[in-house]
């Protein structure tokens, strides 16, 4: 009799688990499923604002992508890298950490997150001319974020050395889609779902 009380234990406690993902989930706004591509051109075209709405047409998250990253602050946040991407709530009350591509719990600066590239990560597009990309997927509060970043260009300087390259523009694509399986409130809630690939 005892081995059918653990058994339905459990079961209860799987159930409880998962109805409450399921619950967590529903909390988050249903966004409407959208697609923004730029052109980055340094000095020239540095910064993104996108805004995600919800299904009602409300505002439900800011994202806010900054080219040379290192350059730039944003009330306390401190963007860093090459290519840099911080992403909040509209209802900053879901808010407990400051940037929503977190990919550590016990972070303790703002560049322990995902969507954030560096040159060293980025060097391998330039000049490829569309022939080779880097793709970063995360999920998180009901959906499935794709990052595309290709056809990295540098500065037509024919003094620089390989030393002095830096990347003068880029293309970025970021997609949003609805995603029932993505129950956690940050990226690093969702890591198995996540990482950074090179293509081709």
């Amino acid at each position: 009799m005892k081995k059918y009380n653990y058994i339905y234990i459990i079961y209860g406690l799987l159930f409880f688990t998962l109805h409450a993902k399921c619950l967590a989930a529903a909390e988050w706004p249903k966004i409407k499923e959208s697609d923004v591509k730029i052109h980055f051109v340094s000095e020239k075209k540095e910064a993104l604002e996108v805004t995600i709405y919800d299904e009602k047409g409300a505002p439900a998250y800011y994202l806010n992508v900054k080219f040379n990253a290192w350059k730039y602050d944003d009330h306390g946040f401190n963007y860093s890298g090459m290519l840099d991407c911080r992403m909040v709530s509209a209802d900053s009350k879901t808010m407990a950490y400051p940037n929503l591509f977190q990919n550590d719990k016990m972070a303790t600066a703002d560049w322990q997150s995902d969507a954030r590239f560096t040159y060293e990560e980025l060097s391998s597009l330039i000049d490829t001319n569309h022939g080779r990309s880097i793709v970063q997927k995360c999920k998180f509060r009901g959906m499935s974020i794709t990052l595309n970043i290709s056809n990295a260009i540098t500065a037509t300087n024919s003094s620089q050395t390989n030393a002095d390259r830096t990347i003068n523009e880029l293309d970025f694509e970021i997609q949003f889609v609805k995603d029932p399986t993505a129950h956690g409130a940050y990226s690093f809630d969702e890591n198995e779902g996540s990482g950074v690939t090179h293509q081709p």
